[in-house]
């Protein structure tokens, strides 16, 4: 009797990041007929474990304490033969460290990762994660990078042969609608009632972020605006320093810092203009979330960001790391409301045409028949 094909995604921990977003996303599109759908944590679960066990989607967790915890390896390969795992698909550096070389113990059919960040020169990784992500990534089957800016990172720094690499881009899926009376909820709790202009960020509270230049841009911002109120969506490791900063540039009473939220969509619809300082990206779940909700963006013309919004058509783009040319461009499009929403529809359509993620599903599913069938395996096998 046929089988479904038996899929294990293997990620660092199930938290709110824009990864973690897309690999649940991704499950929930695949079809449940052709793919038995598993995906293994190695730190620990996170808040998205919940809606991929709603969607019917095994979360296997190994709990790792230390990355050096290297039986977890051993664990893993051992949980894929029992499985009999047909494809392992990995995300972030620690869920390919632990995937790629359980894959490889267990006899694996299959192995591909997704690269999610363009590393800018002067902030890439530590060189010896380098070297290991160079060696590992001979285990892959197929890299896919989530745009051409990280096709370039693994070409250029990491070595891997262009032909082994496939680009396709982050997606989401189509936000529902938000009602009016969850907006001004959203709006009551974040104690922005009388405040305008409203401004906004998601993001990982850490360097690549670039927030403390989105700090220093409110603070030429609030002379023209001196009402204005901006929240920041996210937790990461710089939460005090950014938080430290904000009083030191005497905004505390014009920045929130909001921590996690599950309500994004309504936050979302709050906002004036949403803004990305990042210094560099692969392709930024935040962003497109922001253009799918028809909000005005302003973003960092680095890798991924300028692959999604074309500059003064669907969005506005700046250079990373200029405080200067941030205020600017959120200023103008505050004083003129009618050209930001003319860039937030044809934002909008970007995303509706491009970076759904129901064809980037089966953008995926085709990569997974493809390398089945190149190891001899075809979609309706019975045994590995």
């Amino acid at each position: 009797m046929n089988r479904p094909i038996v899929l294990l995604h293997v990620i660092p921990t199930l938290g709110l990041g824009g990864a973690e977003r897309f690999l649940v996303d991704l499950c929930r599109a695949l079809p449940a007929h052709r793919y038995r759908v598993i995906v293994a944590t190695v730190s620990g679960e996170g808040p998205r474990a919940d809606d991929l066990r709603q969607a019917g989607i095994e979360v296997f967790p190994l709990r790792v304490r230390s990355h050096w915890q290297l039986n977890a390896v051993l664990r893993l390969a051992r949980f894929m033969r029992q499985q009999r795992v047909d494809i392992v698909h990995t995300h972030l550096f620690v869920g390919e460290f632990f995937g790629r070389l359980a894959a490889k113990l267990a006899g694996v059919p299959v192995v591909i990762s997704t690269a999610q960040n363009a590393y800018a020169p002067g902030y890439l990784l530590p060189r010896a994660q380098v070297l290991a992500g160079r060696l590992l990534a001979r285990l892959d089957d197929r890299l896919v990078a989530v745009s051409q800016g990280a096709r370039d990172y693994l070409i250029q720094v990491e070595g891997v042969a262009p032909a082994r690499i496939e680009i396709v881009p982050n997606a989401i899926a189509w936000p529902e609608p938000v009602s009016p009376a969850q907006v001004e909820a959203a709006r009551r709790d974040l104690g922005a009632e009388g405040r305008s202009p409203l401004l906004g960020t998601v993001a990982r509270l850490t360097p690549q972020k670039g927030l403390a230049y989105l700090l220093q841009a409110l603070v030429t911002l609030r002379t023209r605006f001196p009402n204005l109120f901006c929240v920041i969506i996210g937790e990461g490791e710089l939460r005090a320093e950014l938080e430290a900063l904000a009083v030191r540039l005497e905004l505390q009473h014009h920045v929130r810092f909001c921590g996690l939220r599950r309500d994004v969509p309504a936050l979302l619809q709050c906002l004036d203009l949403f803004v990305l300082p990042s210094l560099f990206e692969g392709l930024p779940l935040a962003l497109l979330e922001a253009m799918a909700a028809g909000r005005p963006v302003v973003a960092t013309d680095v890798a991924g960001s300028s692959e999604v919004i074309e500059d003064g058509v669907s969005g506005r783009l700046v250079p990373p790391g200029d405080a200067t040319a941030l205020a600017q461009a959120m200023a103008e499009l505050l004083d003129d409301r009618e050209r930001a929403q003319a860039l937030a529809r044809q934002g909008q359509e970007t995303v509706r045409r491009r970076y759904t993620i129901g064809p980037v599903a089966e953008a995926y599913e085709r990569i997974y028949e493809e390398l089945l069938q190149a190891k001899g395996r075809c979609s309706g096998h019975t045994s590995n």
